[in-house]
């Protein structure tokens, strides 16, 4: 078997099989992974309907004849506290306990992006996607 040898000055006489391997893993860690913004996320999938700052003012809301809610105002009617689990459910739409959301699509399947599990303060576990997740984050992040 022939070993092809490279003759440039840093790696000179390394192997060519293993200066591939090690420039692939150069290659990789100065590529930055792609990321999921759920700013991005909450502007292409829920601002129709909640709006592009989640007042509840896009504009499909005209359409919802319960009201779109106000996501920014989520802690506030919750004595202070983001209900973050709530949150995740009614995304994920892992349950129909929420008849006030009968408006909302099943966003948990749309959002299709890599498994992700919640785990809930309770310790309840919830099955749902990254996409959710950074959703979620976004919108505890725009609180007021």
């Amino acid at each position: 078997m022939t070993m092809f040898v490279l003759m440039d000055a840093p790696l000179r006489g390394v192997p060519l099989t293993a200066a591939a391997i090690i420039g692939a893993v150069f290659l990789l860690a100065c590529t930055p992974l792609p990321s999921v913004d759920g700013r991005a996320l909450f502007s292409r999938e829920c601002s129709g309907c909640h709006g592009n700052s989640g007042d509840g003012d896009g504009a499909l809301a005209v359409f919802v004849r319960t009201g779109v809610p106000n996501l920014r105002k989520l802690s506030q009617r919750n004595g202070g506290t983001f209900p973050e689990r709530h949150v995740v459910v009614v995304v994920t739409r892992v349950s129909d306990f929420h008849e006030d959301v009968v408006a909302m699509p099943d966003f948990g399947d749309l959002l299709q992006a890599a498994p992700a599990t919640y785990t809930a303060p309770d310790g309840e576990v919830i099955q749902t996607n990254r996409s959710v997740l950074d959703i979620v984050a976004y919108l505890k992040s725009i609180q007021s």
